[in-house]
């Protein structure tokens, strides 16, 4: 019986002409290497109970909520078009394949959206992204989609290729923002799965539905003078991330949500800056 080991799971995408539409013939997937794949499988049960009884009186199944959880650097040849995805919201194929010695496990996940993705970066890291994506259906198969072909994207992105800049809540005057060490920002889309009274396939969702979008991050900075601490209080400000080659992602009328002082014995002081933005725009608008 092969064993699978996690260096042979590959996580693999293409973009929907519309919501939960069928595999098309001769599908081309965008393949990415993540560091971290799980899919998941909520059934939602409802267990039904009733006073004085120790044991349920009824299982019964919910909306099925089949989900997949990544963790990734972002590759270098191509940065953007995943950040685009998440902001845009498009519905996505998803296929996972785990290849062992003598077989292959196909998991192909149909009308997915990604609900919430974490783009990060550190001095002593690279340009990463951890996401959470839903669908609408799940399969499996022993074998890849007919015809299939994969576009390989791969090299990571260092902190030496990063800025990170300043403005105006409007997104003009922006001026690089030299203390910044580490960052992340986070895209949360609050996906809603939406289910309607029917006699066939009555778990499945009919809908993903995104509501109201959040847009949040942290910066982390050497804190070098007291004129920081006031900076840190004003509001109205806006923050740009440029990704290198020409890449962006910008964020306006950002306020401080809060301003924390890190001390330590070891280390100097530093400011950790939380922040929430009203828009966002990236460089494939």
């Amino acid at each position: 019986m092969p064993a699978y080991p996690g260096a042979q799971s590959k996580f693999n995408y293409r973009v929907e002409s519309y919501f939960g539409e069928p595999l098309p013939t001769n599908p081309t997937f965008t393949q990415l290497t993540c560091d971290n794949i799980e899919p998941l499988i909520d059934t939602a049960l409802i267990k039904v109970r009733g006073c004085g009884s120790r044991d349920l009186i009824a299982v019964k199944r919910g909306i099925v909520k089949p989900e997949i959880k990544i963790s990734l650097p972002l590759p270098a040849d191509d940065i953007m078009s995943f950040i685009y995805n998440v902001v845009s919201n498009f519905a996505l194929t998803c296929h996972i394949l785990d290849e062992g010695p003598d077989e292959l496990v196909n998991i192909l996940y149909s009308g997915v959206r990604i609900d919430k993705a974490t783009i990060s970066c550190a001095i002593e890291d690279v340009l990463r992204a951890d996401a959470e994506l839903m669908a609408q259906d799940v399969t499996s198969a022993s074998t890849k989609p007919a015809g299939a072909t994969y576009n390989e994207v791969g090299g990571a992105v260092s902190w030496e290729d990063i800025t990170v800049q300043k403005g105006n809540a409007d997104g003009s005057n922006l001026t690089e923002f030299n203390v910044c060490t580490d960052f992340k920002f986070s895209i949360a889309n609050n996906l809603k799965s939406i289910g309607v009274i029917r006699s066939t396939t009555p778990t499945k969702p009919k809908y993903i539905i995104p509501k109201q979008r959040d847009l949040t991050g942290e910066l982390n900075c050497i804190f070098e003078n007291k004129d920081q601490y006031y900076e840190a209080a004003s509001g109205g400000f806006s923050l740009k991330f440029n990704l290198s080659a020409g890449k962006f992602v910008l964020f306006k009328d950002c306020q401080w949500e809060n301003v924390g002082s890190v001390r330590r014995p070891e280390d100097i002081v530093s400011l950790k800056l939380a922040f929430t933005a009203q828009s966002i725009s990236t460089s494939e608008d």
